[in-house]
């Protein structure tokens, strides 16, 4: 019988795993620079101050390019260990001094657009004195020069706003009139926000809707400060969400949630949400640990994660629209029912409406939502989803009925045994018997009393 616990040594409810094809979550490692980052090719510039012999004499190698007063490339870009990301070196000269540093760019040295909203997003080293920035007041108030991305007159200008964003705004970028930013309202928050990249206005005003609408002011805090996408996904996914970490597993910097652009709409909301909430049991450190990331995956596991991840975007999404959009992880469920017979079915079961047929309106949020996913998951089709091998969502779980003093006491215990046998469970029934007057047990999604 296996027993999970994460680095807190919390017993993990339930077990966690990779995300699978509709929903695929990437981890890596990063040193260095790449500390920070927030989508796999960005970095801070990490200035190195230069001798002025050794500078002088990198100015005069045959690939120096002086590209305006003061600042040089080395070179051409050279490849990063990132598919498809380059790596600018750029030389610069200031009051006390030579600086290198590097830029991610593309092959041509264009910075691209995700890596300018990452740079945006990045409160460290708003100008030369260090001071942390707030992306909500670097928008709000235009600076006097305002460079164009892409540019040939404006290269040098570009590379400094990236040492520097308070000193300047690149044009539709941080200026009033950005087409990637958008202001969470309801944050409370002056210095973070989520930056929305890609797709038109209008879907990335759905985007922004959608998190409004289906998280609270607390949870969008958390929100706040990460990177959503929209663009092509490979075959068959909706969304991802995508976390970097360090070499235990602890999250590193913001996510980047990427959205599939035909869902990047009020009825694909559905997809966004789901992300989120992944982020969400990553980072809020508020939710009750039985419902929180663990650190450690198991491949084999892969349901546990991406089902609990789809209950909750089910009892969540208002207006529910789920059930007509067709995505996610509930073809895996085997049913004699359709699969928008089974997404209704589980919209009632978590969201428990008083009445049944207003279940397209019973969404809720926050700790309202994550009280009936932690009291209702295991009564839904979703949590006995199969995606690897014959290991279910759900093994075994058992309630107790106690009195202990003057209170009527429900002890609700799962366990999670991916190489359970026959033999072990009716050891295990047979000790949970001693829990309680009273005990039941969940098999295979079916209520039966043991004492």
């Amino acid at each position: 019988m296996s027993k999970f616990k994460d680095d807190n040594q919390r017993k993990a409810y339930w077990a966690q795993k990779n995300q699978g094809n509709g929903s695929s979550r990437s981890k890596s490692t990063t040193k260095g620079m790449q500390t920070a980052n927030i989508v796999p090719e960005y970095h801070r510039p990490g200035t190195r101050k230069i001798a002025t012999d050794s500078a002088k004499n990198l100015i005069k190698l045959p690939y120096s390019e002086k590209i305006g007063t003061n600042i040089w490339l080395l070179g051409k870009p050279y490849k990063e260990r990132y598919k498809g990301a380059h790596t600018q070196e750029v030389l610069i000269r200031n009051k006390d001094g030579y600086y290198k540093f590097e830029v991610p760019t593309t092959k041509n040295g264009s910075i691209p657009p995700r890596v300018i909203a990452a740079r945006i997003l990045d409160l460290a080293d708003g100008n030369r004195t260090g001071r942390p920035r707030s992306v909500k007041l670097d928008v709000g108030i235009n600076a006097e020069n305002v460079y164009e991305l892409d540019s040939k007159d404006d290269r040098d200008d570009v590379l400094r706003w990236y040492l520097h964003p308070n000193e300047s705004d690149i044009k539709l970028m941080d200026d009033k009139q950005t087409k990637i930013l958008e202001i969470l309202k309801k944050t409370k928050s002056g210095k973070r926000s989520v930056l929305i990249v890609g797709g038109s206005k209008a879907q990335r005003g759905d985007i922004a809707q959608a998190i409004e609408k289906n998280f609270t002011v607390a949870e969008k805090k958390v929100i706040a400060g990460n990177l959503i996408t929209i663009g092509n996904t490979r075959a068959g996914v909706a969304g991802y969400y995508s976390q970097q970490t360090d070499k235990d597993h602890n999250p590193l910097g913001c996510a980047e949630i990427r959205i599939n652009s035909k869902y990047a709409n009020e009825k694909g909301s559905d997809v966004v949400i789901h992300e989120c909430i992944h982020l969400l049991r990553d980072h809020d450190k508020t939710r009750d640990p039985k419902i929180r990331a663990v650190k450690h995956y198991r491949g084999r596991d892969k349901d546990l994660e991406e089902s609990m991840t789809e209950a909750e975007t089910v009892g969540r999404q208002k207006p529910l629209t789920k059930h007509e959009n067709g995505t996610g992880y509930y073809r895996y469920v085997a049913s004699d029912k359709t699969t928008k017979e089974t997404i209704i079915d589980d919209r009632i079961v978590i969201t428990e409406p008083k009445d049944k047929d207003n279940y397209l309106k019973s969404g809720r949020k926050g700790k309202s939502v994550q009280k009936k996913v932690l009291k209702n998951y295991p009564k839904t089709h979703i949590s006995k989803m199969k995606m690897a091998g014959n290991v279910e969502a759900i093994d075994s779980f058992y309630k107790s009925d106690n009195r202990i003093g003057q209170e009527d006491v429900k002890t609700h215990t799962q366990i999670y045994s991916p190489n359970g046998n026959s033999k072990s469970e009716k050891d295990l029934d047979q000790s949970m018997k001693k829990t309680g007057k009273k005990v039941s047990k969940w098999d295979d999604g079916k209520k039966r009393k043991l004492k």
